[in-house]
């Protein structure tokens, strides 16, 4: 990534450039945005305008995302995600069977009835 006050050089003729002259090229933009795309997390159909690639990621339900439920560091498909911290993430918090407060699952011991 270049830094602020590197020069850029020309990618035809490796010229340096002043950053004043350079402009966006908004046509070239709108083009490149309208190409189609496919979404790149494995399993999902969803093919669209590159436009709409992070709009599209943001609720893709075969996107690898992190548990958040803290401490625990599995990655899981989002579409499963809503399983994962409610019913199967040991890190997910259930209130005591003793004193009714609330604790992660796998700091929980196991009472066996007497």
């Amino acid at each position: 990534m270049r830094q602020e006050g590197e020069p850029l050089p020309c990618p035809v003729d490796r010229q340096t450039l002043n950053r004043e002259d350079i402009f966006p090229d908004k046509a070239t933009e709108r083009k490149i945005l309208s190409l189609i795309i496919k979404c790149p997390s494995d399993g999902c159909g969803w093919t669209g305008e590159l436009r709409y690639k992070e709009t599209h990621l943001a609720s893709c339900p075969f996107r690898d995302v992190p548990c958040t439920n803290e401490n625990c560091q599995v990655t899981l498909k989002r579409k499963e995600l809503g399983e994962h911290v409610s019913f199967t993430c040991q890190w997910r918090i259930v209130p005591c069977e003793l004193c009714s407060e609330p604790h992660p699952m796998c700091q929980m011991e196991v009472t066996v009835n007497r």
